[in-house]
């Protein structure tokens, strides 16, 4: 019995992380194919195996993975389960054997953070979109005129292709700015490589250094040509606030195809175009333009580059930390200016979070937007917690309950997850006006509405453009929030 307790022994520690690497040279060629032994026999055992059979399970449904949101997950083993369940066994046998030589959790922490926020990833990235968006432009109707920046300033919403595309450069600017770091673990360079590292080091590292992995990797991963959560952008015929007067214009990004970027320039760009030259003839229309984006999809709870002492981030905030404190200090900077609000689908969600601290004098215009992310499929994190969705939701009710400024939410009647979206808003005292309403003395009475639409789908802002209804329901807020109405 004593002999047996031993061998038991012995085999468990075998496999334990601490003895591992000092039982089998991590250069042998034995490591590489122990690693998945060491994994299967030790405490995690349970959760790569099941980690394994969703995924070859996923592979023949083609059900999304569970480890949640790759670029936010502390899961390594699931990721590389994928590898697995794809056949690729040498791959993750590599995959394994080269977390495990990865001994200082702080320097490699660092290491990564600093080269995602390093002027070489900044150019690399900036060139790759100005490549990308050089390439359409080559594309487009009128390709001599329409440069790469000219382009971007007429887009709104980017396409399920194009985001693919672009992701793609964006991970491999990723796999080669980070080579050095994994080769000195032996690892693959490739994005799987990258990502699994990412989640190995969020597994080991302290509460700060994950919320600056999370905030370094969100603030590169967008697709705006800056490494940060907020851009600024003028039309170019605009001039700038001054002394305070002026339109200020809050422009929350949805999720899109998961590359979450700057919307609304096409939109606003005519839009404002079009007030310059019918009400402002005699003087320029003062403009800013505050691009907000949540790449770390939170649902604008999460923002780990928010508050002067990083070392003190937390991954998770709330949307005031977070966003509002920011966004509240920007409208006292512009005093006199009017604030306008524009979101769709989870740029919708950071609008209604901002409600409550508009002045009665602002304005906000919502397109198909979250109020309950409980059972919501795009929202993928998995430390994303009952708790902080259930907050979220209060949250949202709060600060409509509390907004004293005019308010659209518009969606479409036959799309049931966007009816059951807005049920709280309409709980929350909204009013239900038809589409065709907009402009009347009626429609005008009435401070904050429902705004229905005969359409099945959650890309009604989408929908809206193709129909050319968009332009003109923007116009229409912005004029009646500048009294030309």
């Amino acid at each position: 019995m004593r002999c047996t307790v031993l061998i038991k022994h012995v085999g468990r520690e075998w496999y334990n992380e601490t003895t591992f690497q000092d039982r089998v040279s991590v250069d042998s060629d034995a490591a590489a194919a122990v690693a998945e032994k060491y994994i299967m026999a030790g405490p995690r055992r349970g959760r790569f195996q099941q980690q394994r059979q969703q995924q070859q399970a996923a592979s023949q449904s083609k059900v999304a993975p569970d480890y949640g949101h790759p670029h936010f997950t502390s899961d390594y083993e699931g990721l590389i389960a994928e590898v697995v369940a794809e056949g690729r066994h040498k791959e993750a046998s590599r995959l394994f054997r080269g977390l495990l030589r990865v001994a200082d959790i702080q320097r490699s922490s660092a290491k990564m953070i600093e080269v995602l926020r390093s002027e070489h990833v900044r150019n690399a990235k900036r060139e790759a979109i100005l490549s990308f968006k050089a390439q359409l432009a080559a594309k487009s109707p009128q390709p001599k005129t329409d440069t790469a920046a000219e382009l971007t300033a007429k887009e709104d919403f980017a396409t399920p292709a194009e985001d693919f595309t672009l992701a793609k450069a964006l991970y491999a600017i990723l796999v080669q700015r980070l080579a050095p770091l994994l080769r000195d673990a032996d690892l693959p360079e490739s994005t799987i490589a990258v990502l699994a590292l990412m989640a190995f080091l969020k597994r080991r590292a302290r509460e700060d250094e994950v919320a600056a992995l999370e905030g370094a990797f969100g603030a590169f991963w967008n697709g705006s040509i800056h490494c940060d959560f907020f851009e600024r952008w003028r039309p170019e015929d605009a001039a700038p606030i001054s002394e305070g007067r002026g339109l200020f214009v809050v422009c929350f990004s949805s999720l899109g195809s998961g590359l979450v970027r700057p919307e609304w320039r096409g939109t606003l760009r005519e839009v404002l175009s079009n007030i310059q030259a019918t009400w402002f003839r005699e003087n320029l229309l003062r403009v800013e333009v505050l691009h907000v984006m949540d790449p770390c999809v939170s649902w604008w709870q999460s923002n780990p580059n928010s508050g002067a002492d990083l070392s003190l981030q937390k991954s998770w905030q709330g949307f005031d930390q977070a966003f509002g404190d920011f966004l509240v200090k920007q409208m006292r900077d512009f005093p006199n200016a009017r604030t306008f609000v524009l979101g769709d689908s989870m740029g919708g969600t950071g609008a209604l979070l901002l409600l409550k601290h508009l002045p009665e004098t602002a304005s906000a215009l919502i397109f198909t937007p979250q109020t309950d992310v409980t059972n919501y499929g795009p929202c993928k994190r998995r430390d994303f917690s009952q708790k902080r969705k259930n907050r979220l939701r209060e949250d949202i009710r709060t600060s409509v309950a509390a907004c004293n400024a005019r308010l659209r939410v518009h969606y479409g009647i036959h799309c049931d997850q966007d009816v059951e979206q807005v049920a709280l808003l309409r709980e929350a005292g909204l009013r239900e006006i038809e589409a065709g309403a907009s402009g009347s003395d009626e429609e005008r009475s009435i401070s904050q509405a429902l705004v229905g639409h005969d359409y099945d789908d959650h890309v009604l802002s989408v929908h809206l453009k193709e129909q050319r209804c968009l332009g003109s329901i923007v116009q229409n807020e912005i004029e009646t929030l500048l009294g030309r109405r």
